[in-house]
Order: C-alpha cells, then structure tokens, then sequence
C-alpha cells in the first residue's frame, strides 16, 4: 500500500484533502510566489534569501521559489502535506536548499527574524475574523528583517458562490457540502487594517485559480506585496 492510498486514523482536514484527492492544484506554482520571486529579482537581483513558506501544502511553491535561488524554510500543519512534500522535493531538501518542519506558525517563537521574504498562499480566508488573523500579521513582522518582503493571498469577495456556500456573516461563508469549511473573505481595505502598521503595502495583484480540483470552478483572490517598516524608535 502507497502513503498516498493509505487510511490515517484520526488525521487533520487537509492531510485526508491532500491524500484523497492528491495535488488539488495542480503542480504550477502559485502566482503569490512567482510575484514574489519576480519582485525579490527586481529589488536585489543575484542576491540568495531565505524564505519563509507558510502552508506549503503538497509543496508546489517550494521549488519555484528554490530554483529561484533561494533557501526555503517551510511550515505546515498537515502531517500527510509534510510527507508528501519532502518526497516532493527531495533532492532539494538533500542539498540544503530547503528545510520543512510541521508545526503551527502563529507559535512557532522559534522562528525568529532571520528571514528575507515570507510567502503564504491563499491561506487567510481560512484564519476567520479572530484573533489569530492579528496573530499571523505580529509573527510575519517578528520572522522578518527589516526591509523583508512578505507575499501574501487569500479569497477575496469575488469568490462567494451562492450556488455552493451560503454566507454566515460578514464576508463569510459555509460550504453547502463541507459543513463547518468557512471562508472569510480579504478585501484591500482588510490588507490595509490588518498590516499596514508594521508593513509598507508596495502593491495589490487580483488573481484567478481552479478552487480544486474536485471543484474546478473559478477561484478569486487578492494578493498583497509588502515591506517590513523599521520598528519605532524606543528612544
């Protein structure tokens, strides 16, 4: 039997999302990490960074961002996403370039700011509208350098479907088929409140992607560019 067919008791959402359904979409790297490799060539052209990749998934962002140049250092929650992307890129993880680890980012206080970039992929709709969005925002400033560039997406308003979610709040919804799946949706003016106090916001990109690939309907999002801003002056 292949870890890829085989049962885990008691295994998270998206570790049996990923098993079942395997690269749900599809290998191509994501366009929040091809802005941001694009952008750290524009900026600091020949210069290696270190990148932090958080929910790397089954890992379709970490070679594009390697072969890019770069070291990556990736965290995820999904037991089975870990797995499959270190088989993924192996011989990457072999060289040095790339180190995954499975854990939780908004307590991973180990991770410093060592970091020159951060990327995260169509991840913050999932976070609601709590405290752990505010959480993420205060991490992703304490891993970066000053001046570091973090790459950020999620689903935007355009997304809601009526046909398949029904909304439960504020720019949320549920999925008619997925009870308890909600999506919280990122305008601009969201970006803006939740980081532009600890970040520069370089640029806005709207994007478009297959949901999955059990659901290849139109996927929308927003992606934000930012700078890490100096930290204030305690004199």
């Amino acid at each position: 039997m292949t870890l890829m067919n085989a049962t885990i008791e008691g295994e998270d959402f998206w570790s049996k999302r990923y098993r079942e359904e395997g690269h749900i979409w599809g290998d191509d790297a994501s366009m929040t990490a091809q802005r941001l490799a694009e952008k750290l060539s524009e900026t600091d052209s020949g210069s290696i960074k270190t990148i932090l990749e958080v929910g790397f998934g089954y890992g379709r962002d970490i070679k594009e961002l390697a072969l890019s140049g770069h070291n990556i250092v990736g965290i995820e929650t999904a037991a089975f996403a870990l797995t499959e992307s270190v088989s993924n890129v192996a011989d990457l993880v072999n060289s040095g370039k790339v180190h995954l680890m499975l854990g939780d980012f908004n307590h991973a206080h180990h991770l410093r700011n060592d970091f020159d970039a951060l990327s995260c992929h169509r991840m913050l709709h999932l976070l609601g509208n709590n405290g752990l969005v505010r959480a993420f925002s205060n991490r992703a400033a304490a891993v970066l350098k000053v001046g570091g560039l973090i790459s950020v997406s999620s689903r935007d308003p355009r997304d809601f479907n009526p046909e398949q979610m029904e909304m439960r709040g504020h720019n949320i919804a549920e999925y008619k088929t997925r009870p308890g799946h909600l999506i919280s949706f990122w305008d601009e003016a969201r970006f803006r409140d939740t980081f532009g106090k600890r970040f520069e916001i370089l640029e806005f990109v709207q994007g478009t992607e297959i949901e999955s690939a059990s659901n290849p309907v139109d996927s929308h999002f927003t992606l934000m560019i930012a700078r890490k801003k100096p930290e204030p002056s305690l004199v």
